[in-house]
């Protein structure tokens, strides 16, 4: 095929991370899983593992094995995909760290991990300002962070629980977000 042939491989390995990307959630998870490890297993002599196309497609499998139950093995891939976007230029490690960071803290806690993670979590976020300057990234990683400090049992997630319930006020929250802050309100409470 010369349509093939045209293409390098790194072009080609890259459309079709963003195809998986895009149809991931509509394949069974396994399956998803499957495609990933074989995307990674090609990538791999191309890219050299260092690249935002691994980086993406370690998330991809990471999110295949969280929708498994697997979460040690998905949060060793969430962190691989970090330590991959470390090594970018400032403004590209930033935006993967901040995106990474709630998926990472929630593998972390059905691992039982939260003691790793709970300083990075809590320096990402500064309480004063989350009710003036929340968007739903924020809202997903004070999530995550009340988790893990439940998980932790500490009993210091009042601040972002408030600024939680002051982003659901102002409409920031997704519906699943509304709905993660109900189950730990209700769970804070009782």
């Amino acid at each position: 095929n010369n349509a093939t042939l045209k293409y390098p491989a790194p072009t080609r390995l890259a459309a079709e991370l963003r195809y998986l990307t895009h149809t991931a959630d509509s394949r069974p998870a396994q399956e998803r899983l499957d495609a990933f490890d074989d995307l990674l297993n090609r990538m791999t002599p191309v890219f050299a593992g260092n690249s935002t196309a691994v980086a993406g497609a370690l998330v991809g499998r990471a999110n295949a094995l969280a929708a498994l139950d697997r979460w040690d093995e998905a949060y060793t891939a969430f962190q691989d995909a970090l330590a991959i976007t470390q090594k970018f230029p400032y403004h590209w490690s930033t935006w993967w760290g901040r995106t990474l960071i709630a998926p990472l803290a929630r593998a972390a806690g059905h691992a039982g991990h939260c003691g790793r993670q709970i300083d990075r979590l809590e320096g990402s976020l500064q309480i004063p300002t989350l009710g003036n300057k929340y968007n739903t990234m924020d809202a997903a990683i004070a999530i995550e962070t009340v988790r893990c400090l439940d998980a932790l049992g500490r009993e210091d997630a009042a601040p972002y629980l408030k600024a939680l319930r002051i982003a659901g006020q102002n409409g920031v929250l997704t519906e699943s977000q509304r709905t993660s802050l109900a189950e730990i309100s209700a769970a804070a409470s009782a």
